[in-house]
């Protein structure tokens, strides 16, 4: 019995890892006395045309789980996303942006290059210094839409614009995909763990408003929203000032979040 763990860096919890306080190495030892298996697939700056990829190779059997775990980005078509959206289209029939042709011609650029801001804000992004001055910029309202964070989460929220029925089109192929192989799928997210509270997480939101879309369409999204909320220490659970992915604690959140619900299912 395996279950498969998909997604980008927050999900692969490359920062703990090695130390296995990754939330799949969590999530492994609460199965140890079980013919369970847990293989973490996610690796870091991939999403939803990757996740096709794996899932189209790999072997399901009746008895396997995947976890497909969303991030916020994953709304953003770029490139690399539409060179593999074109193969996925002709070999699958799945869902194509006409934008994808002009990103690739460069016509155009993704959402969140499409601008002079938004070009220097990517550019100054790894500096450490620039990033602890943005995270006092971003508490500004009218600072708000230069950053990526504020583009992503609008766009989750339009479910009209090409990029989200992108998203809502491969799901449902994911799905009935896995479906056809006899195994089982169930998508969450990771939750913005630089912001953890409940009256200012502005993300609850935009994923709550997704969510119930989905459902409509008979797709499930499990919210670990409130779990975390519930069981986080502080309201900030990240590696560093600079740097946004989860710390242990909120591995161990997630590796507990899952365990739960896969238990009752």
């Amino acid at each position: 019995n395996k279950i498969y763990i998909m997604g980008d860096s927050f999900a692969a919890g490359f920062k703990y890892a090695a130390e296995k306080k990754d939330f799949p190495s969590i999530l492994q030892n609460k199965y140890n006395n079980e013919n369970i298996e847990v293989i973490n697939m996610a690796i870091g700056g991939k999403s939803i045309p990757h996740y096709i990829e794996w899932i189209t190779s790999i072997e399901l059997t009746q008895n396997d789980k995947i976890i497909l775990v969303l991030y916020e980005n994953d709304i953003l078509i770029d490139k690399q996303n539409c060179q593999l959206i074109n193969s996925q289209s002709n070999l699958y029939g799945i869902y194509k942006p006409s934008l994808c042709e002009d990103i690739i011609s460069g016509n155009i650029k993704p959402k969140n290059e499409d601008g002079i801001l938004k070009e220097i804000n990517n550019r100054l992004r790894t500096v450490y210094l620039v990033k602890l001055i943005k995270n006092a910029m971003y508490q500004f309202e009218f600072m708000r839409g230069i950053f990526t964070r504020e583009i992503y989460q609008k766009m989750w929220s339009n479910f009209t614009i090409e990029e989200n029925l992108y998203v809502q089109t491969s799901l449902k192929f994911i799905q009935d995909l896995v479906k056809q192989n006899k195994a089982s799928i169930y998508f969450t997210y990771f939750p913005n763990t630089h912001a953890i509270y409940d009256s200012k997480e502005k993300n609850k939101m935009t994923w709550k408003s997704f969510i119930k879309n989905m459902k409509s369409k008979d797709i499930l999204i499990i919210d670990p929203f409130d779990f975390f909320y519930e069981n986080a220490s502080s309201s900030r659970m990240t590696h560093s000032l600079t740097d946004y992915h989860p710390n242990d604690e909120a591995n161990k959140i997630m590796a507990d979040f899952v365990y739960n619900f896969l238990s009752e299912h």
